[in-house]
């Protein structure tokens, strides 16, 4: 297990984790991770038959790692549709999700899905609404995954934030404005 020496700032203990280090940690403690649920960095699409998905496999090293240094939160990307519905996008996602809500919940450290529009700077993004989102969150069923809602997203998609922060504010584990 990691453990910082006293007095050790949060930005250096990460920047000695070999699995984090690349990332940038946020003032708010999480970790920024481009990873997504549908695709992987290569542009390969994983589908619910899946068993070696790299995101699930990526998650379970880092999870113990960033839990030891003291961030809260993961920030994970549902990844882009290429061709897949919603609906089974919402599987995808909530199947690779489940995979890593055990190790998750022992840590206490909590998956935030990140809502990003697709309409101009994310197209073909699969998490682009808060009925999306909503449902992913419920479909897992874990306290250790939250949405990220991101209000310029929320905006660029024509949600209506102030409505959504109120009437979904059990599902959302950070704001972005």
């Amino acid at each position: 297990s990691l453990v910082p020496a006293p007095g050790t700032p949060r930005r250096d203990f990460v920047a000695g984790i070999p699995s984090v280090a690349s990332r940038g940690v946020g003032a708010t403690g999480m970790l920024v991770e481009m990873r997504g649920f549908l695709s992987n960095p290569d542009g390969s699409v994983n589908t619910a038959s899946d068993t070696g998905w790299r995101s699930v496999g990526y998650f379970t090293d880092t999870i113990p790692q960033v839990a030891s240094a003291g961030i809260p939160n993961l920030i994970a990307l549902s990844g882009n549709a290429r061709g897949k519905s919603k609906e089974e996008g919402l599987e995808n996602c909530a199947l690779g999700l489940k995979r890593i809500m055990a190790l998750a919940e022992k840590h206490r450290v909590t998956i935030c899905v990140e809502l990003l529009n697709s309409k101009v700077n994310h197209r073909d993004y699969m998490a682009d609404s808060t009925k999306w989102c909503v449902e992913l969150v419920h479909q897992v069923g874990s306290p250790r995954v939250k949405v990220l809602y991101d209000i310029y997203h929320a905006g660029m998609m024509k949600e209506d934030v102030l409505a959504d922060i109120k009437n979904h504010a059990d599902c959302w584990g950070h704001y972005h404005t």
